[in-house]
């Protein structure tokens, strides 16, 4: 392309003028700023004046062929040199907001906003909640004041949540192949996690959450459900009890959520939102799918990754590791999650 623009310069007629060309460049570049763009300026003209060494850019006023090519080659360098620092600026300012997963470069904002939050309906007592008539309607909300757990008492909306830690899904464990990369998958927390940072409460179904999946492959829905399923279905049946009853049918809403969503494609995204109150809800592609009022089946899902068999040991290692940057240097800022790489610069 560079090659093919210089000689686009060099034969280009006297009227078409060499800061024509380059206005033309920078109108395809990432818009510099005001400052940026006016010293180029300055600075081609000037290139441009030395090497026509006469007033007029015709071949009546002066100036020969080599001296219009060099001149015309001068304003296409500053045009270049503004798109390249564009393209950095630009990248400088994705590392301040996103980060990559390692293995596959997927993309990851250190922080998002948490769903709004809906209250639960009744369904008997549960240990730290309060059922009262709060800031979000009738509804179940953390009793930080009896369950003497420590909780940080914030507002139930308008919260941002901080990436911890991000890992890969892969099928046998063997990340190192393309096509055993199922998904990525990475922790949000919020200020209403629990003092003190013991990993364990990373599964309480009380600590607000939020798990981000993104497709590293192409899948369908029902692979996804009946993987979900057949890792839940025992650690359901432990927390119940029983293999029927509410948390059976907790677990098969879940399923379902993926059974009648289709195919998702490469980069496609599911969320899974713990309320903090003993809720599950699913969104996927930004749609909510499902929502599920079953401590146990939060429970479940965070031991799925962090507990004591999770199905991706590098991923538990990333997420606890986070887990403890975050009790050294405060939510929100960890440099560098574990698991993550700063955005290359692609200029």
């Amino acid at each position: 392309r560079t090659m093919a623009a210089l000689r686009l310069l060099v034969q280009a007629t006297p009227r078409c003028g060499a800061h024509r060309l380059a206005a033309s460049q920078l109108r395809r570049a990432i818009p510099p700023s005001p400052v940026a763009l006016q010293n180029a300026h300055r600075s081609s003209g000037r290139a441009l004046h030395t090497a026509s060494g006469q007033k007029g850019w015709n071949h009546e006023e002066g100036g020969s062929w080599s001296t219009h090519a060099w001149a015309g080659m001068a304003a296409f360098g500053g045009s270049l040199a503004l798109f390249t620092s564009g393209k950095i600026a630009h990248a400088a300012e994705q590392m301040h907001t996103h980060v990559y997963e390692r293995e596959t470069g997927i993309e990851y904002p250190r922080s998002i906003d948490a769903p709004p939050f809906v209250p639960s309906r009744w369904k008997g007592a549960r240990p730290g909640f309060v059922y009262k008539n709060g800031s979000k309607g009738l509804g179940y909300y953390m009793d930080t004041y009896r369950g003497k757990l420590g909780y940080v008492d914030i507002p139930e909306d308008g919260v941002k949540q901080h990436l911890v830690g991000v890992g890969m899904r892969c099928m046998l464990q063997r990340c190192d192949v393309h096509l055993a990369r199922a998904y990525a998958i990475g922790l949000y927390l919020d200020h209403s996690y629990v003092a003190g940072f013991e990993p364990a409460k990373l599964t309480d179904p009380r600590l607000r959450k939020t798990l981000r999946l993104v497709m590293a492959r192409e899948v369908k829905g029902p692979h996804i459900a009946k993987g979900f399923d057949r890792t839940l279905i025992p650690k359901m049946r432990q927390k119940t009890g029983r293999k029927q009853g509410p948390g059976k049918e907790a677990l098969k809403t879940f399923a379902n959520a993926f059974n009648r969503c289709g195919t998702l494609d490469v980069g496609a995204e599911v969320l899974f939102v713990f309320g903090g109150d003993g809720t599950l809800s699913v969104y996927i592609q930004n749609v909510p799918a499902a929502r599920i009022d079953s401590a146990e089946l939060c429970e479940a899902v965070m031991e799925m990754y962090v507990g004591g068999k999770p199905v991706g040991p590098l991923i538990k290692a990333n997420l606890l590791e986070g887990y403890d940057k975050v009790a050294e240097t405060g939510l929100g800022k960890v440099e560098l999650p574990p698991g993550t790489q700063p955005m290359p610069l692609q200029v």
